[in-house]
């Protein structure tokens, strides 16, 4: 059995968010159930070029599919990362199913290091970046594992325990530290 020298769990729980996700979908339903309502309950057009009752309809169910869909991605997406004696797991559910298992002997280098998940990665998520920035698992904030493996590859995998996880590289690796 593998000892375990860290874990965490990360999901897209920041306030700003939250309030802009809020206000985007609230924005789309409010239009779309005025224009419902407009369209079937008054009898009158919704806009100047308006849609069929069945186009307005129709994209009227796609776009409330599209939100459920796009909530459920987000909010329901869990960035788990395990540092164990048999290496660096990391899952970014719903993403990935099958857990992502690095190693030790596929460690060139290691750091935790602050990185600009906009200006690096483009923002945060599941990015797949160049080959010199590499790919990036990361939900929230700027502090990440950046790992170097010896096939040139690099993964970032951000985390809110920066200390915790630099401890347990080292613990993983017998103190060593590249």
């Amino acid at each position: 059995m593998s000892r375990i020298f860290f874990e965490e769990k990360q999901k897209f729980t920041s306030h700003g968010l939250i309030i802009s996700m809020g206000v985007i979908y609230l924005g789309v339903t409010s239009v779309f159930l005025f224009g419902f309502y407009r369209q079937f309950v008054l009898g009158l057009p919704f806009g100047s070029k308006p849609l069929s009752d069945a186009g307005l309809l129709i994209a009227g169910l796609l776009s409330f599919a599209v939100l459920i869909v796009s909530a459920w991605l987000l909010f329901g997406s869990v960035l788990q990362v395990t540092i164990t004696d048999k290496g660096v797991l990391c899952q970014f559910w719903p993403f990935f199913r099958k857990q992502r298992v690095i190693s030790p002997h596929e460690i060139s280098h290691w750091e935790v290091r602050t990185y600009k998940p906009i200006a690096e990665y483009g923002g945060w998520g599941v990015r797949w970046g160049n080959s010199k920035t590499g790919d990036a698992y990361n939900v929230q904030g700027n502090k990440g594992l950046q790992l170097v493996l010896k096939s040139g590859k690099r993964l970032l995998i951000g985390t809110q325990r920066p200390e915790a996880i630099a401890y347990a590289m080292k613990k993983m690796l017998g103190g060593a530290h590249e």
